[in-house]
């Protein structure tokens, strides 16, 4: 019981930053961001907690965990692409002239595209190592 308990702690912390970043950068960033990550990492670690303490084993928690913190890591890119267009589509709308409008698209456009290319190399490295940990932690053990 200890080991579940210690795993849900660990991987809770884990699973609310990652749901922190995938949420607030969803939600699109600022105070509406904030306010909707503190609330994910909230339900994130608690929900996490929660899968741990009713796995069968220890090493079934780590595995939940882990398969969680991959599923979150890839969703990262999506997460970066909504930020990009509901940020974007505030700084255009916010322009006064046609020239200043297409300077903000182009920005968003490359700054967004730095951003999703980012967040989807580091998202997809890092979500496969953690999906190839929960695949050995959750496979049956061999006889």
């Amino acid at each position: 019981m200890l080991g579940k308990i210690f795993a849900g702690l660990v991987m809770g912390i884990v699973v609310a930053i990652l749901v922190a970043t995938v949420v607030g950068l969803g939600a699109g960033g600022g105070d509406r961001g904030g306010n909707a990550s503190i609330w994910g990492m909230l339900i994130g670690f608690g929900g996490m907690v929660l899968l741990a303490l009713t796995a069968a084993r220890a090493r079934y928690a780590w595995g939940r965990g882990l398969l969680v913190s991959g599923l979150l890591c890839l969703a990262m890119p999506i997460a970066a692409l909504l930020f990009t267009g509901l940020v974007g589509a505030e700084s255009i709308s916010k322009e006064a002239s046609q020239a200043g409008r297409a300077g903000a698209a182009i920005g968003t456009a490359i700054g967004g595209g730095i951003l999703t290319f980012v967040a989807g190399i580091f998202g997809f490295f890092l979500g496969m190592i953690f999906l190839i940990g929960s695949y050995f932690s959750l496979r049956a053990p061999r006889p």
